[in-house]
């Protein structure tokens, strides 16, 4: 029995040993022509390029497309399974993605030889936060990340203020799919928009990208709807919805450019102001009242 027991302590001895040392900071030097990054997340390509480094970023995703220039660059495929040959091939120094329990592409490529930064997968705007911080500490540009989570608070701070012109708070139903994939509460898309002075009508709901019936929509009856994949005449057309007051008062927003809503970066304060525009234009609240 006790040989058992001493090589359990063994084993849990070396996996942490394995955490610790992938847990330290990466020695690297981002003003090196030779450093090459590799990118296997959409909201941390946006901020590499925002802190400067996109002359460093070798591969990236195929949804890796915010800024445009994004799609200039070696596409590996998606985020969860990644094309790990073609990442050989392009002999990173650093690939940086998300911690996804679904994808054990991370593992593998450690196992590739491979230097691979996990970032904790944003839940909450103050995960956004600390998720540039820790984008800008990985990769030695500290002061740009402060610079672009200030900037970002700045912005949030500024939808906060205007959201209290609202003489009442409209609720929204938002459809980030069909047929009728939603937005639950705990993410930072719920947050963002009731801190415009939106409530989101499945708030409720633990669930992150929960699926609701059509009948729940309309008992819920949204004063706004906002579908980042339905024409606001494809939702109207859809039966029983006519009895919506979102719909009975034209207030479908349809045309809202969805990656500021949805992907966890600095962006998101961007999609805060433009949604927070629209909402209070088509209540009648002017910006500057």
């Amino acid at each position: 029995m006790p040989k058992y027991a001493a090589a359990i302590v063994l084993i849990l001895l070396v996996v942490v040993l394995i955490q610790f040392f992938w847990s330290q900071p990466v020695e690297l030097d981002p003003d090196s022509t030779n450093l090459r990054i590799v990118s296997l997340a959409p909201n941390i390509t946006t901020i590499v390029f925002a802190l400067g480094l996109e002359d460093h970023l070798v591969g990236v995703t195929t949804y890796c497309d915010d800024p445009p220039e994004a799609q200039l660059k070696t596409r590996v495929g998606d985020f969860i399974r990644p094309n790990l040959e073609m990442i050989m091939t392009l002999k990173p120094d650093l690939i940086l993605t998300e911690d996804w329990p679904s994808s054990r592409s991370a593992e593998r490529l450690r196992d590739l030889g491979q230097t691979v930064i996990e970032f904790q997968n944003p839940f909450s705007i103050a995960d956004i936060y600390q998720l540039i911080e820790s984008v800008g500490k990985t990769l030695e540009r500290a002061e740009e990340a402060g610079s672009l989570v200030a900037s970002m608070k700045e912005k949030v701070e500024t939808v906060r203020e205007r959201a209290q012109r609202l003489p009442a708070r409209p609720t929204i139903y938002i459809e980030n799919d069909v047929p009728t994939w939603t937005i639950g509460g705990p993410t930072f898309t719920s947050e963002a928009l009731s801190l415009c002075g939106a409530d989101n009508i499945f708030g409720d709901l633990d669930n992150r990208a929960p699926r609701v019936s059509a009948e729940t929509v309309i008992q819920r009856n949204p004063g706004f709807i906002l579908s980042f994949v339905a024409s606001a005449e494809q939702v109207r057309s859809r039966p029983g919805w006519e009895s919506i007051e979102a719909v009975k008062q034209g207030r479908i927003i349809d045309q809202f450019e969805h990656r500021l809503l949805v992907r966890g970066n600095h962006r998101l304060a961007d999609g805060m102001l433009s949604f927070q525009q629209i909402l209070l234009g088509q209540i009648g609240v002017s910006e500057r009242e």
